[in-house]
């Protein structure tokens, strides 16, 4: 028996190391070409400009994501009306589209030709070619991570807090700020970190809404395609290692929110006017 454990053990773990091996060998092969690559281009405003831009741009997006979709992932946590699968399905379509096309719905939609990106011309605040379209082409790719992570952080959330706080007089706004989000904080925080990432890696539908200014995805492929691999290199190791840092933050977030909670602040006698 236990030979026979140990066989299926290595069964599981060849493909697993196999696929570990896959996912982290062309990051290091990116570190490894720093080498080869122009320094200047490291250090050159381009490159500058470009990682302002996607910091901005990333942060905006995802913090615009955060408003709308934690509330969105909120009501999916908690309702059990049918229209929840119909919903949930709506929150994963841009998973569903390549990024270029979801960039073609957008530019479709807000675009110089349609009626909404005429208005928005008219105004002076037209998405195309522009920060706000990049920051917008960002929310629509990112809001699936930002919503879907909410859903189940709220789903973790002990129903007899929530429970308690009824009873004491809390009204749905209060319920909310003093015990559903405090509880779910770290798999909030987890997948608001999540949507900076993909943000910050976001390039298909950024392309096609705004490909200006450039974002470090941006600025590596108008490297790649022009001046080659050595010029391409240096923003897309800046783009990988901001990256992955988040990355280890959201870990980092989602060990600590797996944690036992305390109780919620919610046994305080306090009444709530509705």
């Amino acid at each position: 028996m236990g030979r026979l454990r140990r066989r299926q053990g290595w069964l599981l773990a060849l493909p697993a190391l196999a696929m570990l091996t896959y996912l982290t060998v062309p990051f290091l092969v990116l570190l490894g070409g720093a080498g080869r690559a122009d320094a200047a281009a490291f250090t050159g405003a381009a490159t500058r400009d470009a990682l302002i831009v996607s910091l901005v741009a990333a942060s905006i997006a995802t913090l615009l994501d955060g408003a709308l979709g934690i509330p969105l992932g909120l009501w999916l946590a908690t309702t059990t009306s049918r229209l929840r699968h119909l919903v949930t399905a709506a929150v994963i379509l841009p998973l569903a589209v390549p990024p270029v096309v979801g960039g073609l719905e957008l530019i479709l939609l807000l675009g110089r030709s349609s009626p909404v990106g005429r208005g928005l011309d008219a105004l002076g605040i037209s998405p195309v070619d522009s920060l706000a379209g990049t920051i917008l082409a960002q929310m629509f790719v990112a809001a699936p991570f930002v919503v879907i992570t909410a859903r189940a952080a709220f789903r973790g959330v002990d129903p007899a807090a929530v429970d308690a706080a009824r009873s004491l007089g809390c009204g749905p706004l209060a319920l909310f700020t003093r015990v559903q989000a405090p509880l779910a904080r770290g798999g909030l925080a987890a997948g608001l970190v999540l949507g900076w990432i993909r943000c910050l890696g976001e390039f298909g539908a950024t392309a096609v809404l705004a490909y200006h200014p450039y974002t470090l995805p941006t600025q590596t492929f108008i490297n790649l395609s022009g001046e080659g691999l050595r010029a391409a290199i240096p923003p897309g190791i800046i783009a990988a290692a901001v990256g992955a840092l988040a990355g280890a933050l959201a870990l980092w977030l989602e060990s600590r929110g797996s944690r036992p909670q305390p109780p919620a602040p919610a046994a305080e006698p306090v009444s709530y006017t509705h």
